[in-house]
C-alpha cells in the first residue's frame, strides 16, 4: 500500500514539474546557399554523406541537437549543383528561385534521379534530411525543377560557397565574380541574416592540365589575396578557407574537382566550427563537435 502511495505521489510531483516548467526554446537554421562544394551527392561517391547530411548526424550526436540554453539547430541546404555567382545574385534579384540542372541521359544520371536513388532527394520528406522540401519545387510533368534561397532567411545562419563554377565553366571576368560574390552577402544581410560566411572555393587539381591548372590557380591566388580576405569587413561575418584542401578532400571528375566524403565532412567540420564562432563564442564546444 505505501509503494502505491509513493508512486501516487511521485506522480503528481512530475506531473506539475512538466505542467510548470518553461519548455521555451529557441531554433537556430543554418542555411547552405551555393554550388557543388555544398550539393556534393553526385561526385567521388560522396552519395548520402553530403554536408548537410554530415551535419544533421553532428547536431544529432550533441544532446538531441540541443547545445546551449535551450537552442536547437535546424540544417536547411538548399545548395545546387552548378550554381554559379550570377544565377544566385538574379534569383535573389527576382522570385528566388534557382534551376537545378536536370540533365538525363544513358550515360548521364541527372543530379535529381542519383539523389533520389541515394536516399537524399532535393524536395526529401524524411525526418532528418537537410533538403526541407518548402524550399524545392520539382515537376518533371512541366519540367520544372527549382529550389528557393531567397524565402524565410530572416535570423538565420547562411553559409555561402560560390565563384568556381563562374570562373572555371562560365569564364567569368574576375572583377565579376568578386562584385557578385559581395552583392550575394549584401542581399542575405537585407534579407535579415543573423549572420553571413562565405566559403572560400578550394584550389584546381592537375587533372585539368598543368597550363589551364597554374593559370586558375594563380587567378584564384592574386584574386584572394586582393579581394575574397577582404570580405569579412563589409560583405560576410567570417570566411572559410579551403585551400588546404588536397586529393584526400577533393577529387577531379573529368576536370573540376569535387568533395570526396572525407571532403564533405570536413566542411561539415569546418561550418559548425564558424558557427560556434560567430553565433555562441564558445570554444569549448569545438573539440566536442569535431569528434564525431
Amino acid at each position: 500500500m505505501l509503494n502505491i502511495k509513493i508512486q501516487f505521489l511521485l506522480f503528481f510531483q512530475m506531473f506539475f514539474i512538466l505542467l510548470y516548467t518553461d519548455h521555451a526554446y529557441t531554433i537556430d537554421r543554418i542555411v547552405l546557399v551555393g554550388d557543388s562544394i555544398l550539393d556534393n551527392a553526385y561526385w567521388n561517391g560522396v552519395n548520402n554523406n553530403t554536408t548537410g547530411q554530415c551535419l544533421v548526424k553532428i547536431l544529432n550526436s550533441i544532446d538531441n541537437i540541443q547545445y546551449k540554453n535551450g537552442t536547437y539547430v535546424l540544417i536547411d541546404d538548399r545548395s545546387v549543383e552548378e550554381a554559379t555567382a550570377s544565377a544566385i545574385v538574379k534569383a535573389l534579384e527576382g522570385d528566388g528561385k534557382i534551376n537545378i540542372p536536370n540533365k538525363n541521359s544513358i550515360f548521364f544520371e541527372s543530379y535529381i534521379e542519383r539523389r533520389k536513388r541515394n536516399g537524399v532527394a532535393y524536395d526529401s520528406t524524411k525526418d532528418n534530411s537537410a533538403r526541407l522540401p518548402k524550399y524545392c519545387n520539382i515537376d518533371n510533368a512541366i519540367n520544372i525543377a527549382q529550389v528557393n534561397i531567397k524565402s524565410d532567411i530572416k535570423d538565420s545562419y547562411v553559409f555561402i560557397s560560390i565563384g568556381g563554377n563562374d570562373l572555371v565553366l562560365n569564364s567569368e571576368y574576375p572583377v565579376t565574380i568578386i562584385n557578385n560574390i559581395k552583392k550575394i552577402g549584401t542581399s542575405y544581410k537585407n534579407l535579415g541574416a543573423k549572420k553571413v560566411i562565405y566559403i572560400i572555393p578550394y584550389t584546381m587539381t592537375n587533372k585539368a592540365g598543368l597550363i589551364t591548372c597554374y593559370a586558375i590557380n594563380t587567378c584564384r591566388y592574386i584574386f584572394k589575396w586582393l579581394y575574397l580576405n577582404n570580405l569579412k569587413t563589409e560583405y560576410y561575418d567570417d570566411l572559410i578557407d579551403l585551400s588546404y584542401f588536397d586529393e584526400s578532400h577533393r577529387k577531379a571528375q573529368y576536370i573540376i574537382p569535387e568533395p570526396t566524403i572525407t571532403g564533405a565532412a570536413e566542411i561539415a567540420n569546418l561550418i559548425i566550427n564558424s558557427y560556434i564562432h560567430v553565433a555562441v563564442g564558445n570554444a569549448s564546444f569545438q573539440q566536442e563537435i569535431i569528434s564525431f
